[in-house]
């Protein structure tokens, strides 16, 4: 599922964390006025994570090859190899990542677990691009 437009407005406003949605065309809502928007995937969330520090700090990085790549390249094929591999729609799951690079943030819907993993994985990232970097 993409989260298009909708979800693209609420992080450029701030917001971190937005609950997926798809659109049910059979029913009214009176918020909207022409479609009901409907939670996604059962146990499943979309959360906001701004990757700015890692990025900024490091915007080069070696894969396996060991040739450099664009750290966000890197951030977005490695994230779904190492967390739950199973739970990622490229490997038959139904989880989510898209990077934004207006706000330099990745947006990910997947379940709570698989979120704490990622949050986890980001914070380790940081801080070690910040304990590589002191002058910045």
């Amino acid at each position: 599922m993409r989260l298009g437009f909708t979800c693209t407005i609420l992080i450029l406003c701030g917001v971190a964390t937005v609950t997926p949605t798809r659109a049910d065309s059979g029913r009214q809502n009176d918020t909207i006025g022409k479609t009901a928007l409907l939670p996604a995937d059962e146990g499943m969330e979309v959360r906001s994570y701004d990757v700015i520090k890692i990025l900024a700090l490091k915007p080069f990085t070696r894969d396996a090859s060991g040739d450099f790549v664009p750290t966000e390249q890197a951030l977005v094929n490695s994230i779904p190899k190492l967390m739950v591999r199973h739970s990622w729609v490229r490997y038959g799951g139904a989880g989510v990542l898209d990077y934004y690079p207006f706000t330099w943030r990745l947006v990910v819907n997947q379940t709570p677990d698989v979120h704490r993993r990622i949050e986890k994985l980001l914070r380790a990232l940081e801080e070690e691009a910040v304990r590589d970097n002191p002058d910045r």
